[in-house]
């Protein structure tokens, strides 16, 4: 009964995906797609992340060849689902920078416009800001926590919330995304799972 598959290509281009270890072709994601739409699915979803490390222009085009390819299958429909990279506490990338909210935009709206003239694809993605303020709480530190307590306050805290309370606490939401971390600085969550 399932009508929509979803396959985590995660990037556009195998040679990116090679630098994660994902270890998956455009060809067997190709096939996956084909034995989906052979089996009856004819709906696809696809998610990618967006400005990872290494991640060029270029990714943007990959992103949408593999899309058109897939939908070329037989697809009846296709969703590129692009989250942005956030940079989490104990992966390998905990150190890498977060891109800013103009940058997130740009790729979006460049994906978006290759996407758009093709019939039958169709782009979603999760709001820029949002993706922010959970760059914020991944990578936060003791003094985020006053920033924490302030939202119970807040039925539904939002971007301008956090802002003006990341502002009221002299702290600001692109020192803990857009940062790159060096190797000899103490991370906040170093001391997390050890013994």
């Amino acid at each position: 009964g399932a009508r929509t598959l979803t396959l985590a290509p995660e990037v556009g281009s195998e040679a990116l995906r090679n630098t994660l270890s994902k270890g998956i072709t455009d060809k067997q994601i190709i096939q996956a797609a084909r034995e989906a739409i052979q089996g009856g699915i004819k709906r696809l979803r696809l998610y990618f992340m967006l400005g990872l490390p290494g991640e060029s222009d270029d990714e943007l085009t990959a992103i949408a060849k593999l899309a058109t390819a897939i939908r070329d299958e037989g697809a009846s429909h296709v969703t590129v689902s692009a989250c942005t990279f956030i940079p989490k506490p104990q992966t390998a990338f905990e150190r890498e920078a977060m891109l800013n909210l103009a940058a997130i935009k740009k790729r979006i709206n460049r994906l978006r416009a290759l996407l758009q003239p093709e019939k039958n694809l169709e782009l979603s993605f999760e709001s820029p800001k949002l993706s922010l303020l959970q760059g914020v709480a991944s990578r936060g530190d003791r003094r985020l926590g006053k920033v924490l307590a302030g939202m119970s306050g807040v039925a539904q805290p939002g971007y301008a919330d956090w802002q003006k309370l990341l502002k009221s606490g002299g702290l600001s939401a692109s020192w803990y995304t857009e940062r790159k971390r060096t190797i000899n600085e103490h991370l906040p969550w170093a001391h997390i799972g050890k013994k």
